[in-house]
């Protein structure tokens, strides 16, 4: 399924994507690279707080069930959407 998503985020079919990306990080709260994703595709609609929000929930739920920080990635790509907003 993600490989699915990174195409059409590679062809812009980011509207499309986020309805189903919201559903899959419901059904899958701790899949960094689904947040990232869904992140990525609010992000190129304009939707830059929503996407800072989506990293915000990724971030607290991991350090409450699991005591992690979220990886580079994540943390790479939260950084560039707040780089971008300023």
């Amino acid at each position: 399924m993600t490989r699915l998503v990174e195409i059409d985020l590679e062809r812009g079919r980011y509207a499309d994507l986020v309805p189903l990306l919201e559903q899959l990080v419901e059904e899958r709260p701790l899949d960094e690279r689904l947040c990232t994703q869904l992140m990525i595709a609010l992000d190129r609609l304009g939707r830059a707080q929503d996407a800072l929000d989506a990293y915000q929930r990724i971030r607290e739920r991991m350090a409450a069930e699991l005591g992690m920080d979220p990886s580079p990635v994540l943390e790479r790509e939260m950084r560039r959407i707040l780089e971008r907003t300023e």
